[in-house]
Parts: structure tokens; C-alpha cells; sequence
């Protein structure tokens, strides 16, 4: 069994996502979290590309493989897909899309947010993504006094 990417309307949904919220994150984070080890921009977003991979491999068309035969060592592991997949094909369109939009704010809090020293850090990203989420960021000052 093989995994095709994510449908369109799954990855126009992502990159929506990642249009609206990584730029913004990522100027807050350099701007008002005191990071515990240096990071660059392009490793919190592979990151966060790498974890919303990992998160979403269950929402992957499952296709027969003509090409290549693959043998599973773990049994569970394709009992599990197998039953992800059943899940999957049973929900609505929208319950798909809005499981990927939780998947991303998930995955984006522990990528771009969890780089913070401290605790401080985590409460001033968790105060600022909520107002991103809730679109209420021009009503958001950061702790620098920044809007």
C-alpha cells in the first residue's frame, strides 16, 4: 500500500494556513521570545512542515502500489493505517479539513512556538496566538509594546 499526496483542496487549505499565520509567528518569536538555542527561520518552518507531515500521513490517498511491492515488518503498524484510513473515508469533507487545521495549529504551537526559554515565553506566544487564531491581532500588543 502506498501513500499519494494530500488532495488539492487539502494543500490550497495548508498553504492558506501557512500564508496567514508563519510570517506573523515567526516575526513575533524573533521579536518578543527569548529562544533556549538559536534557531533560523527556515528550520522552525521545516520543522513545522515535518510535523504536519508526519501528523497528516493518515489523510494520504492509500493506493495499490503497481510499481514496487513494499513488505510490512510491523504488523500493527498496517493494521493501524489500515483503520486510520477506514476513519478517514467515513468523515465529511469539512470534518477532514477542519482535522488538518487543528493538525497545523497543533504542530505549529511545538514548532514555532515552543522555542521559548521559559515559561514566560511560552505564556507570551500562547497569548499571541490566540489573539492570530481569533483574528484579533490589531488589538495585540507584545510585551515589547509592539502592534
Amino acid at each position: 500500500m502506498c501513500h499519494n499526496p494530500l488532495p488539492q483542496t487539502h494543500k490550497d487549505q495548508l498553504l492558506a494556513l501557512f500564508d496567514w499565520l508563519v510570517p506573523v509567528t515567526l516575526r513575533f518569536v524573533r521579536r518578543e521570545i527569548k529562544e533556549a538555542s538559536g534557531t533560523l527561520d527556515s528550520n522552525l518552518v521545516t520543522t513545522l512542515m515535518r510535523n504536519i507531515t508526519s501528523l497528516t500521513s493518515h489523510l494520504a490517498v492509500s493506493v495499490a502500489c503497481s510499481s514496487s511491492v513494499r513488505i510490512c515488518s510491523d504488523w500493527l503498524s498496517l493494521a493501524c493505517a489500515v483503520q486510520d484510513q477506514q476513519v478517514v473515508d467515513g468523515m465529511q469533507p469539512a470534518q477532514v479539513l477542519q482535522h488538518l487545521e487543528c493538525t497545523f495549529v497543533f504542530a505549529a504551537v511545538w514548532s514555532l512556538g515552543g522555542t521559548g526559554s521559559g515559561n514566560a515565553d511560552r505564556v507570551m506566544f500562547e497569548q499571541f496566538f490566540r489573539h492570530a487564531l481569533t483574528s484579533t491581532l490589531p488589538d495585540y500588543t507584545g510585551p515589547s509594546g509592539e502592534r
